[in-house]
């Protein structure tokens, strides 16, 4: 029996985690044969805003701030500027010659529409004009979408992305907000458009936006979400039962591993 028909045999037999373990096993596949992981896009929102000389590169031993102790000298590395302190640790990785670092976006450069943090969150993550606010019902500077945001866009033209499973997750620890206002704990947006009534801009009492797609800030929802194929689970219920006995997703992997060395052929043990 070749391993091929072994590893189908397995993905019929795992049932509802077929989808999960087949993507397990095609990452490890790759990884023995020498190939790059697979490519991953996480987005982060840094809510409420901060101070920008935290963020801004910097010149070399410069001090963007009297009151804080200037930044030390670098050794000679061919360049002109440095990473900030709050992007110190990027740069210890090594990561600085990959990083780029986008400012200056606001509702004059991009878009004539909405607050700060409610116009900055929306153009931040599409790179897209906010064409008006949403009325909700308080404050008039919510601003709207006039674009996909950067993970849709990339799980629409990157084919690596395009992974079998939900390939996307989208979640929130803290959905408080002023207002009812969606711009500032949204960072997804459809290719979808749709209606919404407007406070500014738009016509005839509505504006045109790219429907917001809001996070989850449950746990038990996003575990679910992430983990229910693999784990094998049928409902919400069961998800909390498994919580409650203190089990995870790796309990579930351990036992389909080991149904995988049943039926794997013993030359392919390793």
């Amino acid at each position: 029996m070749s391993y091929r028909i072994a590893r189908r045999a397995f993905l019929r037999g795992v049932g509802a985690g077929a989808v999960g373990m087949k993507v397990m096993l095609r990452t490890l596949e790759a990884a023995a044969q020498g190939a790059p992981p697979p490519p991953r896009f996480l987005m982060t929102h840094w809510p409420v805003g901060t101070l920008k000389y935290w963020f801004v590169p910097v010149a070399p031993g410069s001090n963007p701030n009297p009151s804080l102790p200037a930044l030390p000298t670098p050794a000679p590395n061919g360049t002109s500027w440095d990473v900030s302190r709050i992007l110190k640790p990027f740069g210890d990785a090594g990561l600085k010659n990959d990083m780029i670092v986008l400012y200056g976006l606001d509702s004059g450069s991009v878009g004539q529409y909405g607050g700060g943090h409610e116009a900055g969150t929306p153009q931040s993550t599409t790179g897209a004009r906010t064409p008006g606010t949403r009325a909700n019902g308080g404050e008039t500077d919510d601003a709207v979408s006039g674009g996909p945001s950067w993970d849709q866009i990339f799980l629409k033209s990157v084919p690596a992305l395009a992974t079998p499973g939900i390939g996307y997750a989208n979640a929130i620890c803290d959905a408080r907000v002023d207002s009812q206002e969606t711009s500032t704990q949204c960072l997804s947006y459809d290719y979808r458009t749709q209606s919404t009534p407007a406070a500014q801009g738009g016509s005839g009492g509505t504006v045109v936006e790219n429907a917001p797609l809001l996070p989850i800030l449950s746990p038990l929802q996003l575990y679910n979400k992430l983990f229910m194929n693999i784990a094998g689970g049928g409902s919400t219920a069961d998800t909390a039962r498994l919580l409650r006995a203190r089990k995870s997703v790796l309990d579930s992997a351990r036992g389909q591993l080991a149904r995988l060395k049943t039926l794997a052929p013993a030359s392919e043990g390793s």
